[in-house]
């Protein structure tokens, strides 16, 4: 049997950033990820600013997002997002929060071949954090956004993230997390 070696290897680089007071929770996520097979290179990254900012009931929040991103391998230069929704936690305790966003946000994104695509999208978002900060500093995220297309007919976009985060020493966190990404429109769908 014949074996052939390849010459591959992923680079994955991320930062997030939070800073919460009694009204409102501001996160700042950057990713980057560089993966090489023989000859091709593809990168993806994106930054996420996003803001809850808390409303008179103490379950309710406004949400305000923004989002700058690209990826090679969707053939996709760049994608700019501005999101403005209304929330709600149905879970909120010591130990756990669930949290629903419902909203809409704007999209503009440029493919590789330079077509530029400018359309409002609707806003869902579920997002469900469980800690243990007693006993092991441990928290898992998981969030699940969903952009069903308004103005593009059909289009469906959708992604979904689950961090577990550990407190190595106080104030820095090692994470480990899984991420995916779908589009049922993209420029190489032909």
């Amino acid at each position: 049997s014949d074996f052939k070696s390849s010459d591959s290897h992923t680079t994955n680089a991320g930062l997030e950033m939070v800073y919460a007071d009694e009204l409102s929770t501001n996160i700042l996520d950057a990713r980057l990820i560089v993966s090489e097979n023989d000859d091709e290179t593809n990168e993806s990254h994106s930054v996420r600013l996003s803001r809850h900012r808390m409303r008179e009931n103490p379950t309710d929040f406004t949400y305000l997002s923004g989002l700058w991103e690209g990826n090679d391998e969707l053939a996709l230069d760049y994608r700019i997002l501005l999101a403005l929704g209304l929330g709600r936690y149905f879970i909120d305790t010591s130990r756990s929060k669930l949290g629903v966003v419902l909203g809409f946000q704007d999209l503009t994104e440029e493919d590789s071949l330079g077509e530029t695509t400018e359309s409002l999208e609707g806003l869902g978002v579920v997002t469900y954090k469980l800690w243990d900060f007693q006993a092991t500093d441990l928290e898992i995220i998981t969030a699940v956004r969903m952009y069903p297309g308004i103005t593009e007919s059909g289009r469906f976009r959708s992604d979904a993230d689950l961090t577990l985060k550990w407190e190595v020493v106080e104030d820095l966190d090692l994470s480990l997390t899984a991420f995916g990404s779908y589009d049922n429109q993209t420029s190489r769908d032909g």
